[in-house]
């Protein structure tokens, strides 16, 4: 029979070890470049300003794999999905 007091510093190092295993993930996760239209149909449009009312360019990857890049980008954005529903023949 193993004595419970000798497997605490054993657990410990093993907790130790997954909490910066967990942590060293998350680092590099949180460091890799992103781009603002990762996925298939996921676009974004920019504006001139935060109100919003003057579109001044859109980027992203429509539902069919093509990619947009449209006028400029700016810090006033809105990205989401698009509708996907069917891809037209490319001409």
């Amino acid at each position: 029979m193993t004595n419970p007091k000798m497997q605490i510093p054993a657990l410990g190092k093993i907790a130790r070890a997954a909490l910066l295993t967990a942590g060293l993930a998350l680092t590099l996760l949180a460091s890799a470049p992103r781009t603002a239209y990762a996925f298939v149909g996921h676009i974004c449009d920019y504006y001139s300003d935060a109100s919003h009312t003057t579109h001044v360019g859109r980027m992203g990857i429509d539902c069919c794999g093509r990619r947009i890049n449209e006028g400029v980008t700016s810090a006033f954005s809105v990205c989401g999905p698009q509708n996907c529903v069917w891809c037209p023949p490319q001409q």
